[in-house]
């Protein structure tokens, strides 16, 4: 029998600012954010092979809504000519307006809603409009790649420049810039949030924002940050000297709620922290003017929790985050297997499974050469009641920093190649 090669056709398609032709040729572009584009001509070209939007120069000042757009074995790229040439920029954009008509109580430059199989080039996300985020990754979004993207001077972004939420999974970021983002501690440039699993960040720069530059929230898990560089110079926003984490895993139980946005995911009313993570080959830099943080040190990369002792979906038993002061003393102590042991039962952060190694930290101590005071945990409760109850935890809640980096250091080589290469592929 005579074998048949079937080889998929690739479909390229031209897009530009205020395009009004067909999209079939550089001489005749349709509108980036023409409803057709992404509604009817790239799903059913999906159909059949792989397909690349090309995205020609110019300043792009709409909401582009990527929704339910993918296809599980064709790859969709939506490139740009080159770097900091295309730039969504939110200055005009009208407060709630989306490319589909339809009026928002918030909005990004971009979101991607149930999306998969997509990888996004050469985009720059810019300006000066009080945004929510710069782009948003959202409900299930899978293999969602941003490779030479810039989130470059987005100084009134509420939450980040890049918001990855509600269980997607299989994120990469990689040779991205990031810098000048955010207006207060809230803002972000990567924040992943409620079951985010697989986001893989790597070869990225990092500078300047008021909030942690990476943050880690709720049940993220299986994440690998390596070989970027991050810098807190102490300049911006303007005045603020305040030292931030590059790094930061966050649990918040003071209030109860579904997640942000996440109002059909079942993740019941607590958070927690995952606990497979590499960190590894990255620079984290302070300015020699940035002020001390917690405890007169800037700790880099910082564990937080916020209000009572989670309770994970499917269990009955909680969590231990608000330690006793038996605990903290224990934590504060020598003996590391105690440690270690006092982290896993109490917090599920198992330091088997979470790697550290081979970081570069510059200013992290202060004026103390202390190598151990990269890395703190910080819990505290809520002096009120959480809606819906009627008793407050009895633990006694307390508010210091308690080094644990040491707990955290290089593992045996076989460890670091077995968690690295299985993160690394998403396995």
């Amino acid at each position: 029998m005579k074998k048949t090669n079937l080889i998929a056709s690739m479909t390229t398609f031209y897009a530009s600012p205020g395009g009004t032709g067909s999209g079939n040729s550089p001489s005749s572009p349709i509108d980036v954010y023409a409803s057709q584009l992404f509604s009817q001509l790239v799903p059913t070209a999906l159909a059949n092979g792989p397909v690349t939007v090309q995205v020609e120069a110019g300043i792009y000042t709409g909401w582009l809504s990527l929704n339910g757009i993918g296809h599980p074995q064709h790859l969709l790229t939506i490139r740009g000519t080159g770097a900091g040439q295309v730039v969504f920029q939110g200055d005009t954009l009208p407060q709630g307006a989306g490319s589909d008509g339809v009026i928002k109580t918030r909005y990004e430059l971009m979101r991607c809603y149930t999306c998969q199989n997509i990888r996004l080039e050469n985009l720059q996300f810019s300006g000066a409009a009080p945004l929510w985020n710069g782009v948003l990754v959202d409900y299930s979004c899978q293999r969602i790649t941003f490779s030479q993207c810039q989130f470059i001077d987005l100084p009134e972004v509420k939450y980040a420049a890049m918001a990855l939420t509600c269980l997607a999974t299989q994120v990469e970021v990689l040779n991205c810039r990031f810098e000048r983002v955010g207006k207060t501690d809230l803002a972000h440039m990567i924040y992943a949030s409620h079951g985010v699993t697989y986001l893989r960040v790597q070869h990225c720069y990092f500078e300047d924002c008021p909030g942690t530059h990476i943050q880690l929230r709720n049940w993220v898990d299986h994440c690998v940050v390596s070989d970027c560089h991050f810098l807190n110079t102490g300049n911006f926003p303007i005045g603020n000297r305040q030292a931030r984490g590059f790094v930061g895993w966050v649990a918040m139980n003071d209030r109860y709620a579904k997640p942000g946005g996440c109002q059909d995911v079942n993740f019941g009313p607590d958070e927690c922290f995952g606990t497979h993570f590499t960190i590894t080959r990255n620079r984290f830099r302070y300015g020699p003017d940035v002020e001390a943080g917690v405890a007169g040190f800037r700790w880099p990369l910082r564990f937080f929790h916020l209000g009572w002792n989670p309770v994970p979906p499917g269990s009955t038993v909680a969590r231990k985050h608000l330690l006793s002061a038996a605990e903290v003393q224990l934590l504060k102590g020598d003996d590391k297997s105690t440690r270690k042991a006092l982290l896993k039962n109490n917090l599920a952060l198992d330091t088997e499974h979470f790697v550290v190694y081979g970081n570069v930290f510059e200013h992290a101590a202060g004026t103390a050469p202390d190598q151990r005071r990269w890395f703190m945990f910080l819990s505290q409760a809520r002096p009120h009641q959480p809606t819906g109850t009627t008793t407050w935890p009895t633990a006694q809640p307390w508010d210091e920093a308690i080094e644990v980096f040491d707990l955290f250091q290089t593992p045996s080589r076989s460890v670091r190649h077995r968690y690295h290469r299985k993160l690394i592929h998403f396995s």
